[in-house]
């Protein structure tokens, strides 16, 4: 009985002994890893806004935990990131290639526990920041036609002038005097020229034909805000128009032979908001290539549209909806323009019927070598309404039959 018992004490502390081990020796937690960030780069313009996202730090991590990234050293303190790893550049704060066409910082990641880091780099792309090709620049080009010759551009002595020319040549001024500017080109060619601030008047004629024939195009208005337009393109012969914005001529009362002269002026100003303009002689006198429709500008301030369009011997559209409410001056409005019997009619008519408040007494208007359809309409407001009532003096070339 005694050596049974022995055994079976035995038996029991092996087992006891047996199972304590196994409870103090269980599995070992896994070791975390440190994420892994590789060097990146990336490329952009320098005027990328500080609102734009330059580009997305990427970082993997063995234990897929979340990441977070910052800027360990930065570069003039130029950039920030998210936490999730967007870089773009600190709020205020702007790229330069010229002051620099790269920068590299140093970005860290962390996953709660364990960081790593990793250079990143942000190359710099050239932006061509010439005047000509800024959105609120005045942009026309000129052709000079040997060495050393001079452009000029006139100012007005009542205006305040604050603005910077690009003369297309690699000069630049600032200028502030209310006099105008005028530059000497060493090489006879085609130049750009850019104007951008307060510059609210100029003309090209002030020295005569010559230089006014220099101008060969209109390429932007820009935001510049005009005040005046009084021959500002008088006899410039040359002049194309190629823009495609529109003027601020919010200002603007006088445009008094703006485009007189202009030969090869042909643009279309049919949004031009002119309705604060009174004057407009001569404005299109003798712009033999000018046939654009306007009818819809408000003119109902305009008082004086003597020789408008006096020679303009490609004009042909109807103005019949223009209101001549405060029109004192009509002579030698139409004189041996390109207006047909058709669309002159088309005018005669809409003006007259207008009705007799707004049509304006005692006016004579001129259409010499220009003739009206002889249908009833037409001689009834021609010269009943307009003749008869308001007391016009009409000179044209009298009826012709229309088909």
């Amino acid at each position: 009985m005694k050596k049974v018992m022995k055994s079976f004490g035995i038996v029991i502390l092996v087992s006891t002994l047996t199972w304590s081990c196994s409870k103090d020796d269980g599995p070992t937690p896994p070791k975390n890893t440190a994420p892994s960030i590789l060097a990146q780069e990336f490329t952009v313009d320098e005027d990328i806004a500080d609102t734009e996202v330059i580009g997305m730090v990427k970082a993997t991590d063995v234990e897929k935990d979340a990441l977070t990234f910052s800027i360990k050293t930065n570069a003039n303190n130029l950039f920030e990131i998210t936490a999730a790893g967007d870089l773009s550049l600190a709020t205020g704060k702007a790229l330069d290639f010229e002051t620099a066409t790269q920068h590299v910082i140093t970005i860290q990641v962390s996953d709660g526990d364990k960081t790593a880091t990793a250079s990143v780099t942000i190359k710099v792309g050239d932006v061509d920041e010439s005047l000509a090709n800024d959105p609120a620049s005045f942009v026309t080009t000129w052709k000079t036609e040997s060495n050393g010759e001079e452009i000029a551009l006139y100012g007005n002595g009542s205006y305040t002038y604050d603005y910077t020319i690009e003369w297309g040549d690699g000069t630049v001024e600032e200028l502030t005097s209310n006099e105008g500017a005028s530059h000497v080109y060493a090489t006879a060619g085609t130049y750009t020229i850019a104007i951008k601030g307060e510059f609210p008047y100029f003309n090209t004629f002030f020295d005569g034909v010559d230089n006014a024939k220099k101008l060969m195009s209109i390429e932007q208005w820009g935001d510049i805000q005009w005040k005046s337009m009084q021959a500002t393109f008088l006899h410039c012969e040359n002049m194309v128009y190629n823009a495609t914005d529109i003027p601020d001529l919010s200002n603007v009362t006088n445009m008094e032979s703006m485009f007189n002269g202009c030969s090869s002026f042909n643009g279309n100003i049919a949004n031009w908001d002119i309705s604060n303009v009174t004057n407009m002689f001569n404005m299109f006198n003798g712009a033999t290539l000018f046939n654009q429709p306007f009818g819809e500008w408000d003119t109902s301030k305009v008082t004086n549209m003597g020789n408008m369009f006096a020679g303009a011997t490609s004009f042909n559209q109807s103005l019949g909806d223009w209101d001549l409410s405060s029109i004192t001056n009509l002579t030698n409005m139409f004189n041996n323009s390109g207006m047909n019997a058709i669309n002159y009619s088309s005018t005669l008519k809409g003006w007259g019927g207008q009705g007799n408040v707004f049509i304006p007494n005692g006016i004579v208007l001129g259409a010499t070598g220009i003739t009206f359809c002889n249908d009833a309409d037409t001689t009834y407001f021609r010269n009943t309404v307009l003749i008869g009532q308001n007391g016009w003096t009409i000179n044209d070339d009298g009826p012709v039959a229309c088909q």
